[in-house]
């Protein structure tokens, strides 16, 4: 099934190296419709979350393990 050419997916990107967020937007901007959001802190996520209504989060997998007990927080509220 194809999605409409006016689907726009937010996706928020918690990553804290510029070179790998701009990475990550340009081959998403090519490969379709994105409003991009860069997440600076695991304890952002949830403000941005809620703020812009995100779709899909790419998160750095090593942030999860220096800041877990902020992402168990935030598993609860959701």
């Amino acid at each position: 099934m194809r999605q409409s050419d006016k689907t726009v997916f937010r996706v928020g990107i918690l990553e804290p190296s510029a070179i790998i967020v701009n990475g990550l937007s340009n081959i998403l901007l090519k490969a379709g419709k994105f409003d991009l959001y860069k997440i600076d802190y695991v304890a952002d996520m949830q403000r941005f979350i809620t703020a812009n209504k995100l779709q899909l989060i790419i998160i750095n997998p090593q942030l999860l393990q220096q800041d877990g007990r902020e992402l168990a927080h935030l598993k609860q509220k959701n």
